[in-house]
């Protein structure tokens, strides 16, 4: 879980989420032309008028519940509490503190304005009802007015897994093990002129301990050297984002390409190549309706250890259920701002996993989907938290959901 950028995603979204805490205050004062959305989204996203009272938990525009000002009001520190209902672990709690050094600016492009994140810090923990737990830490930097990006996070978890089988191959049959690992990922990228590409180096580090509960026989596929392994890779990341709001999209792409070569040259007990190239694309479609339609594609050599490789992402799917040397997957939300705070959505989608990329025509595909509900919590962010229902081939799953469910760092 904790072997790849996509296993740090409650990390990293922890660090958006609390550098966007100071957006509301730059925003006022550089008054930035609001970007184009539909009317009902438009209107809960537009700046607040000021407030005639001291009251933190209403909404002076509309009166309704609402943290905007509350969050205002911690500038500079701020608490995050993130639920998690991830059916691979089980229900639980993440939290931590988030430590600003500066103020995050609004700096205007051709297409409208863009947020040059703050220079902050983040440290916290977890845990889940299955006795999985961990701990980590993040930084966010940036130089040039945002032209230089730099993110850092690690940390360490124990987590308590379930292993079907590579390309199920197990038939439904699990084997329960708990996987320690260290970790640190880097992430250094420039921006290409005036352009929204970003490019530059990664660096990942992995050493892990894994243990199966039935430890006198190793499940089929496990090989002994998995157990007790560290994984280092070097690549680079390549990245291309004009979305108008990071936690609800209404019109907008999210595109990155990120490849990295593990070698024994620096450390690696495999030499693998993984690549992965995901792209999240939002389309008005008239009035309070938005289409979300997401593409994703990794590809792992066959040297990869177990617990680094590609698998199905969807919401009602478990983390790790399908997994393979290659995999696909598809999915679509369609979003409705039934008022200004209040939203319905419903979403699906499919993937299939394989072991060699020619070779999706003779996979099976695993379909999810849901629907699901969000509130506007604070306007000035345009900042929605809700709930998702989702059913997938073998099981139902609920998720407590910041946004569109897809956000990316």
């Amino acid at each position: 879980m904790a072997a790849d950028s996509k296993r740090f995603r409650p990390s990293l979204l922890a660090l958006h989420l609390a550098a966007s805490t100071a957006f509301a205050r730059t925003v006022e004062c550089q008054e930035p032309t609001p970007p184009a959305a539909p009317p009902a989204t438009a209107q809960s996203a537009s700046p607040a008028e000021p407030k005639k009272d001291d009251d933190l938990l209403h909404d002076a525009k509309d009166g309704a519940f609402d943290v905007s000002e509350f969050l205002d009001s911690r500038f500079g520190f701020f608490p995050i509490v993130i639920p998690i209902t991830e059916p691979a672990v089980g229900f639980g709690l993440g939290g931590g503190l988030m430590f600003f050094q500066t103020r995050p600016r609004v700096v205007q492009t051709p297409d409208g304005p863009r947020i040059i994140p703050p220079i902050a810090t983040f440290v916290g923990g977890m845990a889940t009802e299955n006795g999985s737990w961990g701990s980590f830490a993040g930084h966010l930097h940036n130089w040039d007015d945002g032209r230089i990006r730099y993110l850092v996070g690690g940390g360490y978890a124990a987590l308590n897994l379930d292993w079907f089988g590579q390309g199920n191959t197990s038939s439904g049959t699990s084997f329960p093990y708990t996987l320690e690992a260290w970790a640190l990922v880097q992430k250094l990228t420039f921006k290409l002129g005036d352009s929204d590409f970003f490019l530059g180096p990664t660096q990942r580090l992995l050493s892990t301990s894994t243990t199966f509960d039935d430890s006198s026989v190793l499940p089929p596929g496990i090989e002994g050297d998995w157990l007790s392994s560290t994984v280092s890779g070097l690549g680079f990341s390549f990245g291309y984002d004009t979305r108008n709001s990071l936690y609800s999209p209404t019109h907008g792409t999210k595109t990155s390409l990120d490849f990295t070569q593990n070698d024994k040259v620096i450390g690696s007990d495999f030499d693998y190549s993984r690549i992965g190239l995901e792209s999240v694309n939002y389309l008005p479609l008239g009035g309070p309706f938005t289409l979300g339609l997401r593409g994703d594609a990794e590809y792992a050599g066959d040297d990869a250890p177990f617990f680094d490789l590609p698998g199905i992402s969807l919401r009602g799917i478990p983390v790790g259920r399908y997994v393979d040397n290659a995999s696909v997957t598809l999915e679509s939300e369609l979003r409705w701002d039934t008022t200004p705070r209040w939203t319905l959505l419903g979403f699906g989608g499919v993937g299939w996993v394989a072991d060699k990329v020619g070779e999706f025509d003779e996979s099976q595909g695993r379909g999810a989907g849901g629907v699901g509900v969000r509130y506007l919590i604070a306007r000035e962010y345009d900042l929605r938290v809700g709930i998702d229902v989702a059913a997938g081939p073998e099981d139902e799953a609920i998720y407590v959901t910041i946004g569109t469910g897809w956000v990316r760092d």
